[in-house]
């Protein structure tokens, strides 16, 4: 599409009854021009409407064209009689179509006049009822009350019949002949043509000798009516009839708008001398009442708006970027935009946008610092100067004011003790600006960005710039200036509340001003960095909001809080409040928000902030695309329109349109394609779409019903019985399919103009057939194939059954002498194995007492300890863990030892380990736990050579600690084991050396250590049992295994459990031990030995 967005003034219009005249603000809207390049037929286009599901139908000389939104293509015809041949009708100019009520499109094209309507596959198709050589320029359609249809052309008036679908001809008067000047204008009651009046029998071709009928609708008589005050009839071209404030008029082509009145039982045609429009003189092609305006469609000046009071209001023109002046006819689409019939193509006018722009074509700088208001001027601030709005010949221009000549900033007008003042912040200084006068220079060199005046005071003006804050004041001699603060950075906003006066400082936060001119800082947040950031500030519904390049912030008592409103919820880092608004109702709190990351993201979005029922603030995005096509700066309401100078010219929202929202719209399916091969079009319209054969891929293509922002509409999709997630917004315009499973599916589609607005949710319902294996017929195959082989696989079971009976009783005859003799064999076998296991049990029971003999008893160690526990418990019946204890001297050993392996083999090492460490104590006199344990590795060697062997590699861990109760003193010396004392709830592990009793190949003298004891010490030895052993806290942590208890964990427990007595302790780590096991299998044998002192 060869789509260029052009410009064309746009207005707003506002009544002043005292004046009787309008007033309005003029801007820009886009135009979408389209060409043969994009429709690909002849230039000229004729007529045009609007029809079902938003699709637009024009003709030319040759086609009629239809164009959904997005792409163009050809109604073909067919004869309705199949006497003609679609070529008959083919490539015929298409002169007239025509919308009636009931929503039927009935074209004429030369030699045929017909319906324009759908066939089964979604096709429009152009149908002739009514063929005919001789039919030529068919220039006036139009509809019965009864529904009928009316057809004029330069020869005759026709009449189709909807009851038999049949076409007559309507006589006309002897003395009436019809005129080729395509000539007729519909008013209330029938129908007024132009025509020419027979004389004598012959054609009166003087100028001035036309006559005018009227063609009554209820009886379909003709009669002719007179111009009043004429004395002979005028020549008509009528081309259209309007209603404006209860009165008709026909527009004729040449002399404008007529008055038409019914008086007598008949209409009078009144002189343009009397009418509100006799000052209308253009050439007029057609002309529309649409919101209160006369639109006028001309020859050579384009389009033409006409107030109620007669007053041209402005044309629209190739200048605003139309292609042509020539205009044929136009009509309105369902959401206000206007199409035009050119003379060379086709234009559309978007006057369904809200959005209105100026650009240089109207005067309008380029960047816009500032906009301002006075009275109905509005004052802009750029780069290039100061602009103010002027009113030439029914439009909006800019003018810049030269004198001042210089980049300018703000632009302040108010009301003083000394009358109104015009400030203008420039890039030299600060100026006042006097009509008709030199401009003052009142603040010379001042580098300024902002003004503001005084809440309490409107004869002082606040100013803040680069480096300084201050104030002007005038007085009957004139301005003065005070500085109040100089600072490092600048200064650019203010606002006020409360008689107090805020001022942002760039890189530092915001400075309150009070009526006495005394400057304090507001608090920041501590974590806040404001590094670049200039604060724009805004009161809303009583409270200062200032937003930042880290988000948006709210004063609360005395300092900055961050605000996070719903609808806005980036992360602060990225969200930069650019710009902050307030409405002067205080409804709205308008704002300009970037969000960028500095790598991937930068988007702007504007909208407003609202308070909801419960005081929680909301940010709704406006989401329009030609407000986000620039940076803005200043924002200003003004009546109805929200003016934003941005860094792409000023801009202004029309708050009125933009309220009244478009109307419901809809999106829908055009085409279908399966295998990329079109299956169906707009299925509304069709026959049923057939289900699609399993693998096959289908492409959905859909449009919308409303032409938008020149057909740029985002859609999404879901596809109810694959997916229940809406995919996201995208402009794509179709969907693909990759061989869906087979079932039945709904599709969902909703489109998003650039206001937001959501169309209703389209749905499709479609079918995907399971795969030729899966079908009915398939399974009926299946079934009957199962019955053949179950019948033929029975009947042969059944009779290798019988001979497999007969074999097996002969078998079963001889296995079973056989089977008893062999019970006689196994039963005397059982009886062995069960001696033979009872006898090992018993030998093992049997070490299991003998193992029992060589661990200290409780009444021995209670002789030791005041307090102690021990917690032993064996993997299987004997263990290779085991205690020991002796009292030497005054001075009380005992040990927890973990002998290599568990079972049987444990419990003999344990034999070897407890008989040394008795030679250790008893035979060699030894105390020390360090010489008892090199001592023990001494003789535990010498035990294993003694047997034959050099390579055993057996040995055990352990802890041996020695207690001088008099002295309060613990020895302690480790063979890989440690001790552990918990003394006020604090863990002291005492390590033993790295190494076992039992053959190392790094074997050192053991080390003793020495430790002062205090009264409710815990001293705890232990083994690796517990903490090596698999389990959780509940059945779900012990699933597939579960985890080991660790040494982490036991030792924090033992702090926890440290304040009670040891019989308790040895009750709770049994507790804790069994519940943390569960149905876990030990895995090694435990001993746990705890002493409190």
């Amino acid at each position: 599409m060869a789509l260029r967005i052009s410009i064309v003034l746009f207005f707003i219009v506002q009544f002043y009854v005292a004046r009787a005249q309008y007033d309005q603000f003029l801007g820009n809207f886009p135009i979408y021009n389209f060409t043969n390049d994009d429709f690909n037929s002849p230039v000229q286009i004729w007529t045009g409407c609007q029809t079902e599901n938003g699709v637009l139908l024009f003709g030319n000389d040759e086609k009629i064209i239809r164009f959904n939104g997005k792409d163009w293509t050809f109604i073909q015809p067919s004869a309705k009689d199949t006497a003609y041949t679609t070529k008959q009708i083919s490539n015929k100019k298409v002169y007239k179509l025509f919308k009636s009520t009931t929503g039927i499109v009935y074209g004429a094209r030369n030699n045929s006049l017909g319906i324009i309507k759908y066939d089964k596959k979604g096709n429009h198709k152009y149908e002739a009822f009514y063929v005919d050589e001789n039919l030529k320029n068919v220039w006036s359609i139009d509809e019965l009350p009864n529904g009928d249809i009316i057809f004029i052309n330069q020869n005759n008036i026709l009449r189709y019949e909807l009851a038999t679908q049949t076409v007559h001809f309507i006589n006309v008067p002897k003395l009436m002949q019809l005129s080729n000047n395509q000539s007729t204008a519909r008013i209330s009651k029938g129908l007024i043509i132009s025509a020419t009046h027979i004389l004598n029998d012959s054609l009166v071709k003087a100028e001035g000798q036309g006559a005018t009928y009227f063609l009554n609708y209820t009886d379909l008589s003709i009669a002719r009516i007179f111009v009043e005050g004429v004395s002979k009839e005028l020549s008509f071209n009528f081309r259209a009839s309007v209603t404006i404030s209860g009165k008709d008029f026909l527009v004729d082509q040449n002399h404008g708008l007529l008055p038409i009145k019914w008086e007598n039982n008949r209409y009078v045609i009144q002189e343009k001398s009397k009418g509100i429009f006799k000052n209308i003189d253009y050439i007029i092609s057609d002309a529309l009442m649409h919101e209160g305006l006369l639109w006028l469609a001309t020859e050579k000046d384009g389009v033409v708006l006409v107030n109620s009071s007669g007053e041209v209001v402005r044309e629209f023109s190739m200048q605003e970027g139309l292609q042509d002046h020539n205009v044929f006819s136009f009509f309105f689409d369902e959401i206000g935009n206007l199409w035009l019939m050119l003379d060379n193509g086709i234009s559309v006018i978007e006057l369904s946008s809200n959005v209105v722009f100026w650009d240089r074509n109207q005067g309008a700088p380029g960047k816009v610092e500032a906009v301002t208001s006075d009275s109905s001027e509005i004052y802009l601030a750029s780069r290039s100067g100061l602009f103010v709005s002027r009113k030439k010949n029914n439009r909006v221009f800019y003018e810049n004011i030269e004198s001042i000549n210089e980049a300018t900033f703000d632009v302040l007008i108010v009301q003083t003790d000394f009358g109104k003042r015009k400030l203008v912040v420039g890039y030299n200084g600060i100026y006042e600006l006097k009509a008709n006068e030199k401009n003052d220079i009142i603040g010379a060199g001042l580098y300024a960005w902002k003004l503001y005046q005084s809440p309490t005071n409107r004869n002082k003006i606040y100013v803040g710039g680069e480096g300084f804050i201050g104030y002007f004041e005038i007085t009957a001699k004139g301005w003065n200036y005070v500085n109040l603060e100089y600072i490092d950075t600048e200064v650019r906003f203010f606002t006020s509340l409360k008689d107090n006066v805020y001022a942002s400082v760039q890189n530092i936060g915001i400075f309150k001003i009070n009526s006495s001119d005394k400057i304090t800082k507001i608090t920041i947040p501590d974590d806040a960095n404001f590094k670049n950031s200039h604060f724009t500030l805004a009161v809303f519904k009583d409270k200062i909001y200032a937003g930042s390049n880290k988000g948006l912030y709210i004063l609360q008592q005395g300092s900055l809080k961050s605000v996070t409103p719903i609808g806005l919820e980036y992360e602060k880092e990225f969200t930069n409040i650019h710009r902050l608004y307030q409405e002067p109702d205080d409804s709205k709190m308008w704002a300009i928000v970037k969000i960028e990351d500095n790598v991937s993201i930068s988007i702007t979005e504007i909208g407003y902030f609202i308070e909801n029922q419960i005081g929680q603030l909301e940010f709704v995005n406006i989401k329009n695309k030609i407000l986000e096509r620039g940076l803005v700066y200043g924002i200003l309401k003004v009546n109805n329109l929200l003016y934003f100078g941005s860094d792409k010219g000023p801009y202004a929202l029309n708050i009125s349109k933009f309220k009244e929202r478009i109307g419901d719209w809809k999106v829908y399916i055009d085409r279908i394609f399966v295998n990329d091969t079109l299956a169906l079009k707009i299925p509304a319209f069709s026959g049923e779409f057939q289900p699609i054969l399993s693998g096959s891929d289908v492409r959905f293509n859909f449009t919308a019903s409303a032409f938008f922002n020149g057909g740029d509409i985002e859609y999404r999709t879901r596809l109810m019985g694959f997916t229940d997630e809406w995919s996201n917004y995208e402009r794509l315009s179709f969907k693909v399919y990759e061989k869906l499973p087979h079932g039945e599916y709904i599709l969902e589609i909703q489109g998003r103009n650039q206001y937001n607005q959501e169309s209703e949710v389209y749905q499709f319902t479609f079918v995907v057939l399971p795969p030729w294996y899966l079908s009915w017929w398939a399974y009926v195959l299946y079934f009957l194939a199962l019955i053949i082989v179950l019948s033929v696989t029975t009947r042969v079971s059944i009779y290798r059954i019988k001979q497999k009976n007969k074999r097996l009783e002969e078998i079963v005859h001889d296995r079973t002498k056989e089977i008893a003799n062999q019970n006689t064999v196994l039963a005397k076998q059982r009886d062995e194995i069960t001696a033979k296991t009872e006898d090992i049990l018993d030998s093992i029971k049997y070490a299991k007492r003998l193992q029992n003999t060589i661990l200290p008893s409780k009444e021995l160690l209670t002789t030791y300890f005041d307090d102690y526990f021990v917690f032993y418990r064996p993997k299987d019946i004997v263990s290779g863990d085991f205690y020991w204890a002796r009292q030497i001297n005054g001075k009380i050993l005992w040990s927890a030892i973990d002998c290599t392996g568990h079972g049987v083999p444990g419990a003999m090492v344990s034999i070897v380990g407890n008989n040394n460490l008795l030679r250790a104590t008893n035979e060699f006199q030894l105390v020390k736990p360090n010489e008892i344990l090199d001592k023990l590795r001494e003789l535990v060697l010498e035990s294993f050579k003694a047997q034959g062997t050099n390579d055993v590699k057996d040995g055990m861990d352990l802890g041996l600690a020695c207690i001088d109760k008099d002295k309060m003193q613990l020895e302690f010396s480790g063979a890989n084991n440690s001790c552990v004392i918990v003394r006020n709830g604090e863990l002291i592990e005492i390590k033993g050396d790295k190494q076992p009793i039992g053959d190392f190949e790094l074997a050192k003298p053991f080390t003793n250590q020495t430790f002062h004891l205090e009264k409710g010490d815990n001293i705890y030895l232990f083994t690796d049992g517990y903490v090596d052993q698999f389990g959780g806290e509940n059945d779900a942590s012990r699933q597939n295994g579960g985890k080991k208890f660790k040494s982490k964990h036991f030792k924090q427990f033992l702090i926890d459990i440290s304040h009670h007595e040891m019989k308790t302790q040895e009750k709770l780590i049994v507790e804790k031990f069994d519940n943390w096991r569960g149905e876990i299998e030990a895995i090694d044998d435990v001993c746990v030995f705890g002493v409190k002192i």
